[in-house]
């Protein structure tokens, strides 16, 4: 390095390796120093005077958040994102670069530009490191840049420099606006107020049209694995809901395409099961095909799919065997609060009082799920030797109380049957409150 006054002229370590500061030649120094009051005026812009720059603090982070990955990656990242790239080029121990540093890198309108952007640090010098917590980790860090590590931003102006300065002279300090193909837009050199990168920012905005934010990326592509997760597990409702917010945080970027591809995946799923939905010919089919026709009814409700669910439903119930089912179903929905209320009390090992609500749901729901499944728990009671005692005149009671039902059912067209099943209740539980009932049964 050969100092020429208070700049650096970095001379190169092959022939086309032509890097120097500003004050290079000193007609260009002349001229630069010459802009220094407009620059610091600049400085003071309040950040307000560029949209871009319209964060709420609470959601801006203090400082850059460098790109960690590979330089070629950050163009990709840049794609898929549908935003620029900006170089930020430093070298040490000049004026100017070392005002870039200290003023503008850290400057809230700026960081709050590198959100919009991929922003990626080039710079030649290893510095001292620092640990620092990044996405949960404590990592050590450069400490004149933070958030990489100097192997990383000597990396990335190696690559730079070979991408877009062979055979050319680099100036420094230096922030390049690229688009994702590596086409440049824009050049800011030397020490500028954050409205001139702002500028030049929108500059490409312009030309690629508008993109995501880092954090809405961020928002998105958790969206993204949650679709992707829910559509693995045959979760359509929430795959869709997922997706859908894929495609409202993305605007014009690549994660929006893949939101609308996945998308249209789910609705072949919902139109496969449409087909298996209106298919459905025995009781059972049916059930399952209502049940899960009103899961994704609720599920995609204000959606085109939704409204197509609403349709296969009404069909279905259009059928007797349809409307059969929707009465039970309904019988069902009536039933589970007792339901819960019985498994509550058993919880509690309040034994009796759920035995109670058991055997209310077991009677009332001869023919529906809940309940055979509040008949089979009543079993499971009945043949604990721990709980006979306890339970022993309620067992009594419902027994009875079956047998009576049994026998009502059969009253009118099979009276002969009726009345032996009354006799049977009279002989096996003459003590029950059924018994009485029974008795006036026959007499009438």
């Amino acid at each position: 390095d050969l100092v020429r006054g208070s700049r650096l002229l970095f001379l190169p370590p092959h022939a086309l390796n032509k890097r120097c500061s500003i004050g290079c030649a000193k007609k260009e120094l002349a001229l630069h120093r010459s802009l220094l009051p407009l620059l610091f005026t600049l400085l003071l812009i309040p950040p307000c005077v560029v949209s871009l720059e319209a964060q709420s603090p609470l959601s801006q982070p203090t400082q850059a958040r460098w790109w960690r990955g590979k330089f070629a990656d950050a163009f990709k990242q840049a794609e898929l994102r549908n935003v620029p790239v900006l170089l930020v080029i430093i070298q040490d121990g000049e004026e100017a670069n070392e005002r870039v540093v200290e003023g503008v890198l850290s400057h809230k309108s700026f960081v709050a530009l590198t959100e919009q952007t991929v922003p990626v640090i080039c710079s030649r010098k290893d510095h001292d490191t620092k640990a620092q917590q990044i996405d949960g980790r404590t990592l050590h860090v450069c400490r004149k840049f933070g958030h990489v590590a100097c192997s990383t931003h000597r990396r990335q102006e190696a690559v730079m420099y070979t991408t877009f300065f062979a055979g050319k002279q680099l100036v420094t300090p230096q922030v390049i606006v690229v688009l994702p193909d590596e086409t440049v837009i824009d050049q800011v050199i030397d020490v500028a107020g954050p409205a001139s990168y702002a500028m030049a920012v929108k500059k490409a905005v312009k030309k690629i049209g508008g993109g995501l934010s880092r954090r809405d990326f961020t928002k998105a592509e958790v969206a993204l694995a949650s679709a992707k997760t829910a559509l693995a597990n045959n979760q359509l409702g929430p795959a869709w809901k997922h997706a859908e917010q894929v495609v409202s945080i993305g605007g014009k970027s690549g994660l929006a395409k893949t939101g609308e591809a996945l998308k249209l995946t789910i609705a072949e799923a919902v139109e496969r099961k449409l087909t298996s939905i209106t298919s459905a010919k025995s009781e059972g089919a049916v059930w399952s095909s209502l049940e899960m026709c009103q899961q994704l009814i609720k599920q995609m409700k204000g959606t085109s799919l939704g409204a197509k669910l609403k349709k296969a439903e009404r069909k279905l119930k259009s059928r007797k065997i349809g409307r059969t089912v929707a009465a039970k179903m309904k019988k069902q929905t009536r039933l589970m609060p007792r339901w819960t209320k019985a498994m509550a009390h058993l919880d509690r090992s309040d034994y009796r009082e759920g035995y109670r609500a058991l055997s209310f749901v077991a009677a009332k729901g001869i023919g529906i799920p809940i309940g055979q499944r509040a008949l089979l728990r009543l079993e499971d009671l009945e043949s604990d030797d721990d709980l006979k005692s306890i339970l022993k005149d309620l067992i009594l009671e419902r027994h009875a109380d079956t047998l009576l039902a049994k026998a009502r059912s059969l009253m009118t067209k099979q009276e002969r049957e009726a009345r032996a099943l009354l006799q049977v209740l009279l002989k096996k539980y003459p003590s029950s409150s059924a018994a009485k009932r029974a008795q006036r049964l026959l007499n009438d």
